[in-house]
């Protein structure tokens, strides 16, 4: 007797879901960046979310030919920028993680003390920033 087998591919819609997910995150990264330069918290509101939501199409159009392996120095100066507004949408909240309850279990598992240096933290929004910039489109064409 011969059944049909479906043929699952690894996680396409997952993706496609992780994928808006994580350009929400760039949205919110961007909105966090905006939030400074606006001054008062009550323009938190919607037009400062469609402000960073505009921003960021325009950084993911801009940014695209670069994870096609086609980028050119446009391509890379708008990389540059989103990465710029994701490290100041990020940078505050990653020098407050050696507050967090994970940070003491590893100072204290580890028998160190200590905070997080404002370098390393720097450096770890730069890193974070890039992923942030690269994962929307990643995640797209990998689901």
């Amino acid at each position: 007797m011969a059944t049909a087998t479906k043929t699952i591919r690894g996680g396409s819609a997952g993706g496609k879901l992780v994928s808006i997910a994580s350009w929400c995150v760039a949205v919110w990264t961007t909105q966090e960046f905006l939030q400074p330069l606006v001054g008062s918290e009550s323009a938190a509101g919607a037009a400062l979310v469609l402000w960073a939501a505009l921003m960021q199409a325009v950084f993911t159009w801009g940014e695209s030919p670069i994870w096609k392996a086609q980028g050119s120095w446009w391509n890379y100066g708008v990389l540059v920028l989103d990465v710029i507004t994701n490290v100041g949408g990020l940078y505050f909240f990653v020098t407050k993680i050696d507050d967090t309850d994970s940070w003491r279990a590893f100072n204290e598992g580890l028998s160190t003390t200590g905070s997080l240096n404002p370098l390393a933290a720097l450096a770890l929004s730069i890193v974070l920033g890039v992923m942030i910039a690269a994962a929307p489109e990643y995640l797209w064409r990998k689901g």
